[in-house]
């Protein structure tokens, strides 16, 4: 198994990567609508990248890394609390 060393720095990699695509989406979304609209795909694209945070933390962060569960998926810590 990788070592809690290794997986903290790799998560945070990831995170800007992913970010960094949803700042290319938008871009090129915002360049196929009217000017007008731009506005709109941006605020979009935000709210969207809001509720993934949000699920991320809520239900993501246990099965990625939950304290309890098997090798393939945990299930302990949602919302870090340990049900």
């Amino acid at each position: 198994t990788v070592g809690q060393n290794h997986v903290e720095p790799w998560c945070n990699l990831e995170a800007v990567f992913l970010l960094t695509m949803v700042v290319g989406l938008t871009i090129y979304e915002a360049g196929y609508v009217p000017p007008r609209n731009t506005k709109h795909v941006i605020l979009k694209s935000l709210v969207c990248v809001f509720i993934a945070t949000i699920v991320w933390y809520v239900i993501g962060f246990a099965f990625a890394f939950g304290s309890q569960g098997n090798a393939f998926i945990g299930n302990g810590n949602f919302t870090n609390i340990d049900f």
